[in-house]
């Protein structure tokens, strides 16, 4: 039986999705919150992040004992360096968990894992985007003009996507989704590719607490290369991260990394989902900064880049 998935705005909505997801319900987020309010809508991003590097870790495995360590010992696999820096290793460990060790998991199931985890975090992001005064009518703009097939390569599952915006936008979820012959360039992909790398590489060079390990993780980096791949992240560019890591990051150091590869992914999946005239110029327009920052983005950055001169040069076929 499928979960009920609840994704955070400005109040707790359910709905349900067909894709394995986890559950996070309101009195579970507000008794995690802790005595330093955390906005709900912080921690669900930072929930489904959390579980998105446990899906790639789990599928960065050589061994079934790491997958084994993953699930049971997270806080020694981290050495103690991710709840600092705000993930949880109870979401991380859940993948883990959730595949057992038995043998090492699929790359599809690795795969299927990480789209729901990503797109939840990104329906999380762009339900917080805009100034909720005028929210209903900025998701059913957003539900009229995305692309469908421009969405997908972005690890978003366009179909509950759409599901949740459309929803709460109240507004008719286009069937079959909007798509568009206008393709996403390869430079895109690539720097995609190449951005989604980093922040991986990043939340994995944090587990380093001493320059022994940080050495470590440069030096074994070639092993797991074929398994990163495998589950469409850019080893090479992990590997150069890693390898550039000499000492243990401060959580500053790690926090800042993740957060400037992080808005460099939403930027370029909002800005890469439609080819409709004058999308950037909408989102320039409609995007709220307070919002943008509370949902674990640089909103300064998001807007800076969505509101340039040439920010719809991304949505346009060459």
């Amino acid at each position: 039986m499928a979960r009920v998935l609840r994704v955070l705005g400005v109040a707790a909505v359910a709905f349900t999705s067909l894709a394995t997801a986890e559950t996070y319900e309101p009195a579970e987020l507000s008794a995690r919150q802790g005595p330093d309010f955390t906005p709900p809508q912080l921690l669900q991003v930072v929930f489904n992040a959390s579980e998105l590097f446990g899906w790639q870790l789990a599928g960065r495995a050589i061994k079934t004992q790491e997958i084994a360590d993953l699930c049971n010992n997270t806080q020694a696999v981290g050495h103690g360096k991710w709840a600092p820096i705000g993930l949880s290793p109870l979401y991380i460990a859940e993948p883990s968990c959730e595949l057992g060790s038995a043998r090492l998991p699929d790359p599809q199931a690795i795969h299927n894992g990480a789209v729901v985890s990503n797109t939840n975090i990104f329906i999380t992001q762009v339900l917080n985007a805009f100034n909720q005064s005028n929210m209903i009518d900025d998701l059913t703009y957003i539900c009229k003009n995305i692309k469908g097939n421009r969405l997908t390569p972005f690890g978003i599952n366009t179909g509950h996507f759409l599901e949740v915006i459309c929803g709460a936008g109240r507004a008719r979820v286009p069937s079959p989704p909007n798509n568009t012959p206008c393709q996403l360039s390869q430079a895109q992909l690539s720097d995609f590719k190449t951005t989604i790398s980093d922040i991986f590489a990043y939340e994995l060079a944090t587990s380093s607490a001493t320059a022994d390990q940080a050495a470590d993780l440069c030096k074994t980096a070639p092993r797991y290369a074929q398994r990163l791949s495998a589950q469409g992240l850019d080893a090479g560019v992990v590997q150069k991260v890693l390898c550039s890591v000499k000492q243990p990051l401060s959580n500053n150091e790690a926090s800042a990394a993740i957060s400037k590869y992080s808005t460099s992914a939403f930027i370029q999946t909002i800005i890469g989902a439609s080819d409709v005239p004058g999308w950037t110029s909408w989102l320039c327009k409609n995007m709220d900064l307070q919002h943008l920052n509370a949902v674990a983005l640089n909103g300064t950055v998001v807007l800076q880049q969505v509101c340039a001169p040439d920010a719809g040069r991304a949505g346009r076929c060459v």
